[in-house]
């Protein structure tokens, strides 16, 4: 029987780590270790306690934050198993036999990576953080969740992600520039580029304890998260063409060009076209079609799209729940707030890799 290696990174998890364990404890039919790398020595779990309940755990306290990649890495060296689960420490596994499915296809040529389908007990969330599932588009409700075998993505799910070691790290594992988000879109490239599939389970789900984590507790940090998850953007995308939120730092350019009168901003639209296609076109075509009407500022072409994109949020957490209740109206604001700051952090981003590669040219 072969042994699975299950690298938890831990940061102020002390709300969520002990029902992650004692979901891996009730694990059965299979051989396993937990390696938890804490990466949070300001604020570290109690190691005793840890030890007392938990005896399979390796627990690892980092003595500087060394942010996520690395400390993944530094778990993924340590795995003394064929298979590396990567479970994020407020994701508790349904059922006694998962880490038995989770690795049923690994041993397929052509499979790079299985993944659980996380889902989030809707019921259960606190307000906020039913708004934020719907801003994020977090996994489905458990209730709603029917698919069942496998199906062939293009992404890691980045909560519960299952790989042979020894191809893991012919991969080269994560790349250590991304601290605190984006390795999994990388590595979800490198995998496909490699023409390796990757496959989410539905019959290994896990629950995303969406509501417990500090993380994740109050409108402050979600804003926070819209600043960490798009600093590193332009990392992701010359690394993989990701364009996640880049069309939300157009929406800031096209609002500060849009008093500059048509000429301006027409040029600008054009050249957002191959990196927000929709925005561009969205655009290019209420600007030529209301340039007739309006003599000087186009500062609400932006801010219709900017809206739209958030109503079909609001819209779905109508539809979906069916809550009369102030819920839709909410996600419709945060979602707009929300990605205002995704743009603002993009905007951040590329004035640093600037101003990092000034540095570099100039040292020379």
């Amino acid at each position: 029987m072969q042994m699975i290696s299950i690298v938890i990174p831990s940061y102020n998890s002390q709300n969520t780590i002990d029902k992650v364990l004692t979901s891996i404890k009730k694990q059965k039919r299979v051989l396993f270790e937990v390696i938890l790398i804490d990466d949070c020595p300001n604020n570290p779990l109690n190691r005793n306690v840890i030890k007392k309940k938990y005896s399979f755990v390796r627990y690892i306290l980092n003595k500087n934050n060394l942010g996520l990649s690395k400390s993944l890495n530094k778990g993924i060296n340590l795995a003394s198993g064929k298979y590396v689960l990567i479970l994020h420490d407020d994701c508790v596994l349904v059922g006694n036999d998962w880490l038995k499915r989770i690795i049923q296809r690994l041993e397929e040529k052509d499979v790079g990576a299985i993944i659980g389908e996380h889902v989030i007990e809707y019921e259960k969330l606190s307000l906020i953080n039913k708004v934020f599932s719907f801003v994020y588009g977090l996994g489905i409700d458990i209730k709603d969740s029917t698919k069942k075998g496998f199906e062939e993505v293009k992404h890691l799910g980045d909560k519960c992600d299952a790989f042979k070691k020894s191809y893991l790290l012919d991969l080269g594992a994560f790349d250590e520039s991304f601290k605190t988000a984006g390795e999994d879109t990388e590595l979800s490239s490198r995998i496909l580029k490699d023409n390796k599939k990757i496959l989410i389970n539905h019959d290994a789900k896990v629950i995303h304890l969406f509501s417990e984590t500090e993380r994740q507790s109050s409108i402050l940090t979600h804003m926070k998260k819209a600043i960490q998850l798009n600093q590193n953007g332009v990392n992701a995308f010359l690394k993989t063409g990701s364009k996640y939120k880049l069309d939300m730092f157009f929406v800031w350019l096209l609002l500060a060009i849009s008093f500059f009168g048509f000429v301006p901003y027409l040029a600008l639209s054009v050249v957002a076209a191959p990196f927000a296609l929709p925005l561009a076109l969205f655009s290019i075509i209420f600007v030529i079609v209301t340039n007739y009407f309006v003599e000087f500022g186009f500062v609400y072409i932006p801010l219709i799209y900017l809206f739209g994109k958030s109503f079909l949020k609001a819209k779905s957490a109508f539809i979906n729940k069916k809550e009369f209740n102030l819920l839709p109206l909410l996600v419709l604001i945060f979602s707009m707030i929300w990605d205002l700051l995704a743009g603002l952090a993009w905007a951040y981003g590329i004035i640093c890799y600037i101003f990092g590669k000034l540095k570099s040219f100039f040292r020379i």
